[in-house]
């Protein structure tokens, strides 16, 4: 078993999309390599953060906590329109 990981065998390890392990390098959640112009990762390092809870699991179901604004209509019963 190889100690470092390409990009693509990361992805895979950590079954995230490359959007995804992009976000998780940018937001300092995993440490990349680039000692040659090419992502290098140590397995250990994404062993870690596996460990450490880190990655939450996908939701099935997206639920939307933000409740719909209601549009007051600009009618007041008992005025005239001009």
């Amino acid at each position: 078993m190889t100690e470092h990981l390409s990009a693509n065998e990361a992805m895979e390890f950590l079954r995230v999309s490359r959007n995804q392990l992009y976000r998780l390098i940018d937001a300092g959640k995993i440490i990349a390599y680039k000692p040659a112009g090419r992502l290098i990762f140590k397995r250990s390092e994404l062993i870690e953060y596996i460990n450490d809870g880190l990655i939450m699991p996908k939701m099935t179901a997206y639920h939307n906590t933000r409740k719909k604004q209601q549009r007051k209509s600009k009618y007041i019963p008992g005025e005239k329109w001009v």
